[in-house]
C-alpha cells in the first residue's frame, strides 16, 4: 500500500471522522455541488509548497488523515472517459475519491489520525 498524508480544513470541530455528509452546507461547496450530487470532502496533499487558499488559512481546525493512493482516481490518468460526472464515474469504477495535482475529493469518511488547531 501506498498510504499518503492528507490535510482537510475547517471551521468545524469533528470527532473520529472527516464526513462527506456535511458537502453542500456552505457557500463554496454549494455552488460545488451543482456540478455533481455526489457528497465529498476536499483535502490537499500537501500544505508545506502548496498555496491554500485564504479563506482555508482562517479555519479553525487541521485535520490529517491518510488514504491510500491506489484508492484515488488519477484525473491525469485518462481512464475515464465520460466527464459529465466525473465524480459519479469514479465512484461507479470503486474508487474512494479522486486526485489532481494536490488536491483530493473524498467520496468517504476519512479516519482523522490527528487534529490540530489551525494557528
Amino acid at each position: 500500500m501506498n498510504k499518503i498524508k492528507i490535510y482537510h480544513f475547517s471551521n468545524s470541530n469533528f470527532t473520529g471522522h472527516v464526513e462527506p455528509k456535511f458537502f453542500g452546507g456552505n457557500f463554496y461547496s454549494r455552488n460545488s455541488e451543482r456540478i455533481s450530487n455526489v457528497k465529498r470532502c476536499y483535502f490537499y496533499t500537501d500544505i508545506s509548497s502548496f498555496i491554500i487558499e485564504q479563506r482555508f488559512l482562517a479555519s479553525y481546525y487541521l485535520y490529517i488523515s491518510e488514504i491510500d493512493r491506489g484508492l484515488l482516481y488519477d484525473l491525469d490518468s485518462n481512464e475515464i472517459k465520460n466527464f459529465k460526472d466525473i465524480y459519479e464515474s469514479a465512484k461507479k469504477l470503486g474508487y474512494k475519491g479522486i486526485i489532481k495535482d494536490k488536491i483530493v475529493a473524498l467520496f468517504y469518511s476519512a479516519k482523522i489520525i490527528k487534529k490540530e488547531k489551525n494557528d
